[in-house]
């Protein structure tokens, strides 16, 4: 299922335009990563995505289906968020809050299933958390909870995933285990990942498509290796920078300058 953002125009008031004209796809088995410097729209352009943001102007599509003109539990099978800072019920266990990925496929008549207990397992196995299923949310670390979120978000089983800094408040061992598992996840094919990333070294080792935003706008989109130079960045962030080249798998590494360091 691909997604094409078209002209999409969004803001916060009318004297605060945030999004303005942006246009993107993300395919299937591709992980797609929006990069760019703080209050530049990337959240925004997740929220419109999500139909938690009305734009005034353009379409989100998914093949030819427009999302903001579909119900929403169709629209909950089609693509799922997991935001920047979720927040669950005191006492909920990790178990139960990656139950409720399964709610859009409940109904009158549909109640839980073998295919629901089967999701639910796998996302747990997937995040490594099958040991804590039983344990409470406010007795795991950060890290740990921001996994269980994304096991959530895993077993709601859409082919359009959307995440929203999702290794924010992991260490580093975690945060390469996620972007991994992303990556495990869309090889497979049938999931396209749309991810905002504050960290452009790891935007750049994972991303199949990197989109670049500032001042509500695309500046440039495509893989890495091909579009990231040091004119880019210092358009993007003002500040001057090296790029050298992984010798594992020819991705970008970007080194900033000496001078830039304080």
């Amino acid at each position: 299922m691909q997604l094409q953002v078209n002209d999409l125009h969004a803001s916060y008031s009318a004297n605060t335009p945030i999004l303005k004209g942006v246009n993107m796809t993300a395919d299937p088995g591709q992980v797609t990563i929006i990069v760019g410097p703080n209050g530049c729209g990337k959240s925004t352009l997740l929220r419109c995505i999500a139909r938690l943001h009305r734009p005034e102007r353009g379409t989100v599509m998914l093949d030819s289906e427009n999302v903001w003109k579909i119900k929403p539990r169709q629209a909950a099978h089609r693509l799922s968020l997991l935001p920047q800072s979720p927040m669950a019920p005191e006492g909920m266990t990790v178990a139960n809050l990656v139950q409720f990925g399964r709610h859009p496929h409940q109904g009158l008549f549909q109640q839980w299933s073998d295919q629901d207990q089967q999701a639910v397992t796998e996302a747990l196995e997937l995040t490594h958390l099958a040991d804590l299923a039983h344990r409470r949310l406010d007795q795991l670390s950060g890290g740990q909870r921001q996994r269980c979120w994304l096991a959530m978000t895993l077993a709601q089983q859409t082919p359009l995933m959307l995440l929203d800094e999702p290794t924010s408040m992991l260490d580093l061992g975690h945060q390469v285990e996620v972007l991994n598992l992303v990556r495990k996840i869309a090889s497979a094919g049938d999931r396209a990942f749309v991810i905002v990333l504050h960290d452009l070294i790891a935007a750049a080792q994972y991303a199949d498509q990197l989109v670049t935003m500032r001042d509500g706008e695309i500046v440039c989109s495509g893989a890495p290796k091909e579009i990231l130079t040091p004119e880019l960045i210092r358009e993007l962030y003002d500040v001057d920078v090296r790029i050298l080249t992984s010798p594992d798998n020819q991705t970008p590494i970007i080194v900033a300058k000496q001078e830039q360091l304080v």
